[in-house]
């Protein structure tokens, strides 16, 4: 049974505005922050219950309610820590490659002068380790392993 506020009343022990359990009704500040997140998933791709909740100043209860509710729409893909926008297509390898290229040849560069000149290193695939492997593919005393198709061919190529 529900409570009763002040004098018999069902709604007077309830928050003014709070739809009463299993009432469909949403509030207007709610579906604009559910808008938002629509569109936030279709720029950024991946949203993070966190960060959400801290750019929008509420709780991470209240984005992961959200979220549940936009996938149950199928708005977005649920999923453990965010959310996927739906229907987003992962980059293609020259896209990430030429996303943020300056940084990765900061880096590629920094962790070239950490190899050894001599023996055997291990390459992950990656647009980042392709440019690793494109430096290091110089250097014929270095025996280098990799399972990315594109780090090999940044290592024999000499450019990633």
């Amino acid at each position: 049974m529900g409570q009763m506020g002040q004098g018999g009343n069902p709604k007077a022990g309830r928050r003014a505005g709070a739809p009463a359990k299993g009432e469909p009704e949403v509030r207007q500040q709610t579906l604009q922050r559910r808008a938002e997140l629509t569109a936030m998933a279709d720029g950024a791709g991946h949203l993070s219950v966190h960060e959400l909740a801290a750019a929008m100043g509420v709780s991470p209860s209240t984005i992961r309610r959200d979220l549940r509710a936009l996938q149950k729409e199928g708005q977005l893909l649920r999923v453990y820590g965010g959310a996927f926008a739906l229907g987003q297509s992962e980059l293609s390898w020259r896209e990430k490659a030429k996303s943020q290229a300056g940084a990765k040849q900061v880096i590629a560069k920094a962790a070239a002068k950490l190899a050894p000149d001599s023996g055997a290193v291990f390459l992950d695939s990656g647009t980042t380790t392709a440019a690793l492997g494109a430096l290091l593919g110089r250097n014929r005393n270095l025996t280098i392993v990799t399972t990315g198709l594109s780090t090999l061919l940044a290592v024999t190529d000499g450019a990633a």
